[in-house]
């Protein structure tokens, strides 16, 4: 990993995804980890919005809880 002394480390996109998984999961967002990790697996979030990739996270969580 590159780093220097004035900024964040650098970081590839699966770093990245690993530790927005990381989160949800420690943030107690099971179902939302889980829609986030299939997405991983395939192509949903290029076909789709940020507002509706978003939205489908979020329904996947709601449904979980519920």
């Amino acid at each position: 990993m590159e780093t220097n002394n004035k900024t964040a480390p650098v970081t590839g996109q699966q770093d990245q995804n690993t530790i927005s998984l990381d989160l949800m999961n420690r943030m107690k967002l099971h179902g939302m980890a889980e829609a986030f990790k299939e997405s991983l697996a395939g192509t949903t979030p290029q076909s789709m919005t940020a507002d509706t990739f978003l939205s489908m996270l979020l329904a996947r969580e709601w449904d979980y809880r519920a």
